[in-house]
């Protein structure tokens, strides 16, 4: 077991008549001892509560749990923070549902909604799964840490008795923080509640903001919002709406916001918006059904997609957002289309709707901005997707790429496509027929892959039943997707899924092709009490068994101590690294293939002379420098070196690190 207690101590303390007791256990994280608990009891002659006391503080503390010797140190805290991962009894068990290259776990479940509307967020460990009427947080193998409704979770905000609906969610990498928006409709108003969470936790703390979407800038116009989308880029948030007119009627609009008074939790939020205006020349009329892209990478300006007449996919653009917001248009010429029509599906007469040819899901990374709609074509209705180059935009843009995933005897439907840092592109979609269940699949390219063309869909999960016996049946209106943000390479989807007569939601995640070989992993820095973000050293890949160097590569941390390289040599090395002040750490034989590698460390603090290991010219160095503010000799990060520095030496005097 690797980790125990150890044995207690039972102290007298002068007259008081009282004993203290403490419990404490081997963290084989740390590498250290960890006190669970500190107890006072009365004193009788017998002590026999005090024995009773020990006892029970033998046993392991509470949220401890029991881990085979088998698995490694470096695994052991997602061994401990995941239960999911109860089942893992071997190293590779626990790397590979670590890795997970094909999960697939239940969604958030139906509220009394129709359609279910799903979105998905996923993060560096966390996924956020949010529909109409419930919002969920999961685990990467599926285990529920929150599940609520949408009104409960805003209900600090006043909503009154309306509920919030057509939700979207977005993990923002710019600032490593959770978005949630959901629409509401009260009063003849329409308001766009936000949700941003304090860290790359969910699990934690959320700042609310509930934005009267019936302002054009501070104008009132009474008007309510619907079909809701929420983008943006490094320094801007951005929201799309619909906008309807209680004479009939609409318009598009946008709302640029910057970021920086959400994340400073300002109580009032200032916009820029722009609406009913038209779509770029030819003659398509008011702008309708936009969508902002999610961008991955820098943008000068943040993007927004939309779909008008037969043949234009149309980019917009806020150019200078932060001094004086101008809003840029270009209609990019592609393939002919009608909308898609609705889709059928085995067992019953009734059809689901594919809601004609607006866009659901813009992704935007570098350079490309990544568009699908329905459309018709196939065995009825299939996805059209563009890659489109917006590195000259404005003026202008151009088709990189565009196809149709398509088959010729069912309907196919409802994608999110994403691209990874690699230029692999992957979507979600639904596909049904009378001789299918409405089920999921997902599809992709490589950039070996001819332009326009996806490899064959593979399916992940089976409908087992039809949904409705008659008409036509809301379905969608949509699905999520992401790159998850922790490897590059895994993909992630959400959609609803007909089971027993109703619908449900499923979460996967999938991967394309034989990817390049990457490493990922958490660097634990021992008594480091800083941030760890933007700490630097080089990662080694050596020939096992030696010293010698085959492959050198940089890394930098995140705040949470994550690094990723995204391409990496295949082959059996042993893992070497080493952070200034850190004795070098190295995991032996570990072999790298494509995909996502998994490689952990936890570095012993001390190495003030920086001769990978702590004796006395380390303890030199540091009464030298002390009461300095010498980043030298600051071991702890605390920005100044003093006795906590001077401890750290004198704890790990002696040890060396790995050669």
């Amino acid at each position: 077991m690797d980790i125990r207690p150890l044995t207690i101590g039972i102290l007298l303390l002068g007259m008081s008549g009282r004993a203290i007791c403490q419990a404490a256990y081997w963290d084989p994280e740390s590498q250290a001892m960890k006190q669970t608990v500190t107890v006072r009891v009365p004193m009788a002659r017998d002590n026999t509560q005090a024995m009773q006391l020990r006892d029970q503080l033998l046993k392991p503390p509470a949220g401890i749990r029991e881990v085979p010797n088998n698995i490694p140190k470096e695994l052991v805290r997602h061994f401990i923070q995941d239960p999911s991962l109860a089942q893992a009894t071997t190293k590779d068990d626990l790397v590979q549902q670590l890795s997970m290259p094909g999960s697939a776990f239940p969604g958030p479940g139906i509220n009394g909604w129709t359609p279910g509307d799903p979105n998905i967020a996923v993060g560096p460990n966390n996924i956020v799964a949010v529909i109409n009427g419930r919002m969920t947080f999961h685990s990467k193998t599926g285990a529920i840490s929150f599940n609520v409704d949408p009104y409960t979770f805003y209900s600090s905000l006043p909503i009154g008795g309306a509920n919030p609906f057509d939700p979207r969610a977005w993990y923002d990498r710019s600032i490593g923080r959770f978005w949630i928006s959901y629409a509401l409709a009260t009063n003849g108003r329409g308001y766009n509640l936000i949700g941003l969470s304090d860290d790359s936790n969910p699990n934690g703390n959320w700042t609310l903001w509930m934005l009267n979407d019936s302002l054009n800038n501070q104008n009132d116009v009474a008007d309510w919002a619907d079909y809701p989308g929420l983008g943006g880029n490094d320094d801007f948030l951005v929201l799309t709406m619909n906008m309807y007119l209680d004479a009939g009627g609409g318009y598009g609009k946008i709302r640029l916001m910057s970021k920086t008074q959400f994340v400073n939790g300002s109580s009032t939020i200032s916009w820029t918006d722009f609406w009913n205006f038209s779509n770029p020349a030819f003659g398509h009329g008011t702008a309708w059904s936009l969508q902002p892209a999610r961008h991955i990478g820098p943008s000068a300006m943040p993007l927004i997609a939309n779909i008008s007449g037969a043949n234009r996919c149309n980019i917009y653009g806020i150019q200078n957002p932060g001094t004086s917001p101008t809003l840029k248009k270009y209609g990019v010429a592609v393939n002919t289309f009608a909308g898609g029509p609705n889709a059928d599906q085995k067992g019953t007469v009734a059809q689901l709707s594919t809601v004609g040819d607006r866009i659901y899901d813009v992704a935007a990374r570098d350079s490309h901005i990544l568009v699908t709609h329905n459309i018709t074509g196939g065995g009825g209705c299939c996805i059209r997707w563009y890659d489109i180059n917006v590195s000259a935009f404005p003026p202008s843009a151009s088709v990189i790429q565009q196809g149709n995933i398509e088959d010729a005897i069912a309907d196919i439907y409802y994608g999110a496509p994403q691209m990874n840092q690699f230029g692999v592109i992957g979507t979600g979609v639904t596909k049904s027929s009378a001789a299918e269940y409405a089920s999921l699949y997902f599809a992709g390219r490589e950039p070996s892959d001819p332009l326009g063309t996806m490899q064959p869909l593979v399916l992940k999960k089976s409908g087992t039943s039809p949904y409705g016996s008659s008409g036509v049946q809301r379905w969608g209106d949509y699905q999520g997707g992401a790159v998850d943000p922790y490897d590059e390479t895994t993909f992630w989807a959400i959609a609803m899924v007909p089971v027993s007569g109703i619908w449900a939601t499923e979460i996967y995640s999938y991967q394309l092709g034989a990817l390049p070989a990457s490493l990922i992993g958490t660097i634990t820095l021992d008594q480091w009490v800083a941030s760890r973000a933007g700490l630097t050293a080089n990662l080694e890949l050596r020939n096992p068994g030696t010293t010698t160097v085959a492959h050198t590569y940089p890394i930098t941390l995140s705040s949470s101590g994550h690094y990723s390289l995204p391409n990496v040599a295949i082959g059996t090395w042993d893992v070497a690294v080493k952070f200034s002040h850190w004795l070098r750490a190295k995991a032996t034989n570990r072999t790298i293939s494509n995909g996502s590698n998994l490689a952990n460390f936890v570095l012993t603090n001390g190495d003030a002379f920086a001769d990978n290991s702590i004796d006395l010219g380390d303890l030199n160095q540091v009464m030298t420098e002390f009461g300095t503010a010498s980043t030298d000799t600051d071991l702890d990060g605390s920005g100044l070196v003093d006795l906590p520095d001077l401890n750290i030496v004198l704890t790990n005097f002696a040890m060396s690190g790995a050669q």
